[in-house]
């Protein structure tokens, strides 16, 4: 995100809709962005990968968490899918990157004679296509 853009809250609800997830607890809580567990803070997502982060999860900041099996000690939000990993990078690639824009070719770009290049390119300074 660049650092003249607000971050944008998206409803938990949407985001376990987007995943394919059950959701446990409130489904209104915002989330404005993700982290892992250890840095996680108010308004984030983060995910559980195993059971063995279940005691770092239990001290995170998190807002809401994306978890395998629902944990009863885990007193916020939890959206529950097979696969935690996963889907907490689909919901960060939907949710909280940028779209691709094009940047297309820098000036200091080295290209062969036959080289062809596809509609939408970014290739930066001092690149050797051959």
């Amino acid at each position: 995100m660049s650092p003249h853009q607000a971050p944008r809250a998206f409803r938990l609800v949407e985001i376990s809709r987007a995943v394919a997830g059950t959701l446990v607890g409130g489904g209104d809580a915002l989330i404005t962005g993700v982290s892992s567990l250890d840095e996680a803070g108010a308004g984030d997502l983060a995910y559980i990968a195993s059971d063995r982060f279940v005691a770092a999860a239990r001290r995170s900041g998190a807002a809401a968490f994306v978890v395998g099996q629902p944990d009863p000690e885990l007193l916020r939000p939890q959206i529950v899918v097979p696969h935690p990993a996963y889907a907490f990078a689909r919901a960060v690639q939907q949710f909280f990157t940028e779209p691709y824009r094009p940047r297309g070719i820098a000036a200091q770009v080295i290209q062969g004679a036959e080289v062809q290049i596809g509609p939408d390119p970014s290739i930066w300074p001092q690149v050797t296509l051959g």
